[in-house]
């Protein structure tokens, strides 16, 4: 099956602030553009009496920038990140369809779970501290995190020469861990201190197109 997501993957937001004369100030951003490619097999088996069960492993290449700065009297930081990393979603869905003017149509719902895998980020800063100065860079390997949710679909199956041409709309939800926020879920397992985490979002809908025979 191949698809493309209707919503962003990852979510961006930016704030500032400054105050005081002379100013102290603060900036951050976080930014992601969504590729708008989902692929991967299918595994679907017909039940009796209407029903089905489809097994996904759907891939998707994530990426992020993080921007942030501290400015002060006698005292500036500055950082930029860039991660990337694989996502995985495994939906596991029961199926029931219905002919209707001839044509097959049908409705899935089940649980899924997301897993984004060799996350790869790397930072680099600079600090001011009066007449002082330094700057770092450092990357991290292994980022990445696991969600669990529901999803739930409807298309139509079209027989094509034997085969079966199955166009589709999703949507998942995806359930926060303990100590995130909504609407942000954020999939990370840190292996050092100072880096982001890939902040997907809660709710996601897409369009696929799926070829099973």
């Amino acid at each position: 099956t191949g698809g493309v997501p209707l919503t962003d993957t990852l979510s961006s937001s930016s704030s500032s602030y400054a105050s005081g004369n002379p100013p102290n100030s603060s900036f951050d951003r976080y930014h992601s553009v969504t590729k708008r490619l989902l692929v991967g097999p299918v595994l679907r088996v017909d039940l009796p009496r209407g029903l089905g069960l489809e097994f996904d492993a759907l891939y998707q290449r994530v990426n992020y920038d993080h921007a942030s700065s501290t400015s002060q009297p006698s005292y500036f930081y500055q950082s930029f990140e860039q991660g990337t990393g694989n996502l995985w979603q495994f939906p596991l869905l029961v199926q029931y369809h219905w002919t209707l003017s001839g044509a097959r149509l049908f409705v899935e719902a089940g649980p899924s779970i997301s897993r984004i895998a060799n996350g790869r980020s790397t930072i680099s800063s600079i600090t001011v501290n009066g007449p002082s100065s330094s700057s770092s860079a450092s990357t991290a390997q292994g980022l990445g995190g696991t969600l669990a949710g529901i999803t739930v679909g409807g298309g139509i199956d079209i027989p094509v020469f034997g085969h079966h041409l199955r166009p589709e709309v999703r949507y998942s939800h995806w359930f926060s861990p303990t100590g995130t926020n909504y609407p942000v879920a954020n999939l990370y397992l840190a292996p050092a201190t100072g880096f982001s985490s890939f902040r997907t979002t809660q709710d996601e809908a897409s369009f696929q197109l799926g070829l099973t025979f």
